[in-house]
């Protein structure tokens, strides 16, 4: 019979970011990730497969509540160009909130040059190109108004 798990998948996630957005992916190891979380080296290859498992999990959840979350949230704002400005105020505020200027996790893993799995290649690909036609979309909505 398996053992119930004592910390939930959002803990351990959460817990997993923070090592991940200070050291890079790269940068952090096994170790490091079983300390943070409290889990062992078989739990977390239980639950994720790898390293890579994890981090993708990591960037999946980052891109879901916080980028996915913004899109959505201001997708229909008008006038449109509203919407371009709010999506830069609060990527400008968030940043300006954080006490370890960590920057963009998406964006830093982009930037690390880290040997790593191709979905997690693909995954900050996908969000990059949601930022994309996010932007697209307002601007085109903008020339329709008339606002451009």
């Amino acid at each position: 019979m398996p053992r119930t798990r004592i910390l939930s998948d959002e803990v351990v996630l959460e817990r997993a970011m923070a090592v991940f957005w200070q050291n890079g992916y790269a940068g952090t190891s096994l170790r490091d990730l079983t300390r943070a979380t409290g889990l062992s080296t078989a739990a977390l290859y239980h639950r994720y497969a790898d390293k890579d498992g994890l981090f993708v999990a990591v960037l999946h959840r980052y891109a879901e509540e916080g980028l996915a979350a913004r899109i959505a949230r201001l997708a229909g704002t008008d006038p449109p160009l509203a919407a371009i400005s709010g999506f830069l105020d609060e990527l400008i505020a968030s940043s300006l909130a954080d006490p370890d200027r960590r920057g963009c996790l998406l964006v830093n893993t982009a930037l690390d040059g880290a040997a790593m799995s191709e979905a997690a290649r693909r995954l900050v690909r996908e969000r990059f190109a949601a930022v994309e036609a996010f932007f697209a979309r307002c601007l085109r909505r903008a020339v329709a108004a008339g606002a451009l």
